[in-house]
């Protein structure tokens, strides 16, 4: 299998109605309810058949004025970070130049890092928040979706719902 690191900047729709710190002001369902970078660590084989993680931070949410840094945003000083479960990538037909992948459901978690030290090399420092040590801040599930690309364009819509049982502090 080969592997694939990939770098992207990307929008997240969540379900809003759970992740909201005290200062942050109500947000409509419809809003885009945060920003945030990604890497997806992927794994494809010969048939096209894969599996891939997702790890990355979170550059801003509307509605919370302070910044979610400690300094120059980067991965290494972000306060709030996540990562996802395994995702297995089937591929579907193309349909002319747009190639097709089914993304399976699954989870990511988001996590509070008071000491920052996000590491693109290192999958599992964007998983080791220390608000709760080894424990997410938040619990999002996922259903299927579809990943498209073309030759200039790559987009994965998806939207999370928050998991509240999940969170056991």
């Amino acid at each position: 299998m080969r592997r694939h690191q990939i770098l992207g900047l990307a929008l997240a729709s969540l379900v809003t109605g759970g992740f909201h710190p005290a200062s942050a002001q109500s947000i409509p369902a419809s809003a885009v309810a945060c920003h945030f970078v990604i890497r997806a660590y992927l794994n494809i084989g010969a048939d096209g058949q894969g599996v891939a993680e997702v790890a990355g931070y979170i550059t801003d949410v509307p509605g919370i004025s302070d910044s979610l840094f400690n300094g120059s945003p980067s991965e290494n000083t972000a306060f709030l970070t996540f990562r996802s479960d395994l995702v297995t990538l089937t591929p579907l037909p193309p349909n002319g130049v747009v190639n097709l992948e089914r993304v399976s459901a699954g989870t990511f978690n988001i996590y509070f890092n008071s000491v920052p030290n996000g590491d693109w090399g290192d999958p599992n420092s964007f998983s080791s928040g220390q608000a709760f040590p080894g424990q997410p801040i938040a619990h999002f599930m996922r259903r299927q979706s579809l990943f498209y690309q073309t030759d200039t364009l790559s987009r994965h819509d998806v939207t999370e719902t928050l998991d509240p049982v999940a969170l056991s502090f």
